[in-house]
């Protein structure tokens, strides 16, 4: 006789099937998500040579410029702190973050560089000049996944920062525009580019 889950669960005391809810439970977060414990234990102690090291950008690749920088200052009230145009990589560059206007440098373009540098959180855009002309090859936000660009670290010391990410297994991209930086690619194929920079 084929009984009903209806049935089944009317015969089993509640105190084992909550038992049996909560096991299930327990395990299925266990399998969702790691553990606080696991957590803990995959966190790493910093190595001494990235005292120094500063997030300085996230990169994302956009389409249309104008609009990017309307909303940007606009709506959500950044500033424009820089853009670049650069012939080798045939892309536009801006640079925004939220900061009060009267601690930006002025006049002095080394001693904004060097103030630029040293902050963390700021958003890259990037416009690609081809991307007219290959609207598929360049598509942005939700219409490609690979419209994310890359995170920025500057680092003191670009040789031996390299060196020690090729000893610790970190795959390499080589930029072959630029050989002043670098990208590895984090577990999720994420580029983090790596360039070096001075604030003394």
């Amino acid at each position: 006789m084929i009984r009903s889950p209806k049935y089944i669960s009317s015969i089993v005391p509640q105190s084992i099937r909550l038992l049996t809810a909560r096991n299930l439970s327990s395990s299925v977060t266990r399998m969702s998500y790691p553990s606080k414990e696991e957590i803990s234990n995959a966190v790493q102690e910093s190595h001494s040579s990235t005292k120094q090291f500063v997030l300085t950008e996230t990169a994302i690749r956009i389409s249309k410029p104008l609009e990017t920088i309307k909303f940007y200052t606009g709506v959500l009230g950044m500033t424009l702190l820089l853009t670049r145009d650069d012939e080798k990589t045939r892309s536009s560059y801006y640079v925004f973050t939220f900061v009060n206007k009267n601690l930006i440098p002025q006049n002095d373009e080394k001693a904004f560089h060097k103030w630029r540098l040293g902050r963390s959180g700021n958003l890259e855009m990037a416009y690609s000049w081809d991307s007219i002309e290959h609207p598929t090859k360049y598509q942005c936000g939700k219409l490609n996944p690979d419209s994310f660009g890359h995170f920025g670290i500057c680092v003191p010391d670009y040789e031996a920062a390299m060196k020690r990410f090729r000893e610790l297994g970190c795959q390499v991209v080589e930029n072959p525009a630029d050989t002043s930086l670098s990208y590895i690619l984090d577990p999720d194929g994420y580029k983090v580019e790596i360039f070096e920079c001075h604030w003394s």
